[in-house]
């Protein structure tokens, strides 16, 4: 089947393997990955963290502690995934006990970037925007329409770019809308404005959000044909429908919640500010 909602001219074959660990139905999980994990295995222990609870007489407090402490070893061994997890709970976009903390957040990003993992550069435009906008915010508002012109919007950019170009879905959308609202490059004026580019990084994304944004875009430029594959396209996928906003929250970039398709932009060099969607 096509696996980015286009005509048909890709397709993906599954090929899924069952094992039997137990003829009475009972759950061994716990006991899979906890030989690897406990000789130090960053792989390990990150599985490992994910079948912690189902051990025999395990608290919820104690396989929630043992949860985070897996993820931490594991993210310090140079696991992406649980690198990520570990920042996006420092930021309280996770459920977890460990306390807000930026600088711990962008340390376990920035280890994700060094195991190539497009999340750690989303994240960290994440955290480069917030800290803008944090900032406008402690100082009355004040600066907040010029922010635009902040370096670290531009460095967020740049961070979206890295992950778009190695298949981000949403990197790819937000980078669409970096080129629709002109914030490349930090200059202002129309001349940043580059809708063309932004509708190829819109379709780029996969997303049925990219496919509707980039409908309105041809709309408004008379190729009709464009509207309406556009609009099939974000269709198929379930942009009408009323699950989508719900599933895209829970599934976030990559299969884990914890992760907002919406950036928090300064307003553009005109006073236009992204909508969210």
């Amino acid at each position: 089947h096509d696996v980015e909602g286009g005509d048909g001219r890709t397709e993906r074959w599954s090929w899924i393997v069952w094992f039997r660990d137990s003829a009475t139905c009972e759950d061994f999980g716990h006991e899979w990955f906890a030989d690897c994990a406990a000789r130090g295995s960053a792989l390990c222990r990150q599985l490992h963290s994910t079948k912690v609870g189902g051990t025999p007489g395990i608290t919820e407090e104690e396989a929630s502690r043992r949860m985070i402490e897996l993820n931490v070893q594991a993210a310090d061994g140079g696991s992406a995934y649980a690198a990520i997890k570990i920042a996006r709970a420092h930021l309280k976009l996770l459920p977890s006990s460990l306390p807000f903390d930026l600088g711990l957040a962008e340390r376990y990003f920035r280890i994700a970037i060094e195991s190539s993992a497009p999340d750690g550069h989303y994240g960290m435009a994440q955290i480069l925007l917030t800290t803008v906008k944090f900032e406008a915010s402690q100082e009355g508002g004040a600066g907040w329409s010029d922010a635009f012109r902040d370096r670290r919007v531009q460095e967020a950019i740049a961070h979206l770019e890295r992950a778009a170009f190695s298949g981000h879905a949403f990197s790819q959308f937000n980078l669409g809308l970096v080129h629709t609202f002109g914030y490349h490059g930090g200059r202002g004026g129309r001349d940043a404005i580059d809708v063309d580019l932004a509708g190829m990084w819109f379709e780029r994304s996969g997303i049925p959000e990219g496919f509707m944004v980039a409908a309105g875009q041809a709309g408004a430029a008379g190729q009709k044909d464009r509207e309406r594959r556009m609009v099939d396209m974000a269709r198929s996928m379930g942009y009408f429908e009323p699950w989508r906003k719900e599933a895209r929250q829970r599934t976030g970039s990559g299969g884990a919640p914890g992760i907002d398709l919406n950036l928090p932009w300064p307003p553009a060099f005109d006073g236009r500010v992204p909508p969210e969607f």
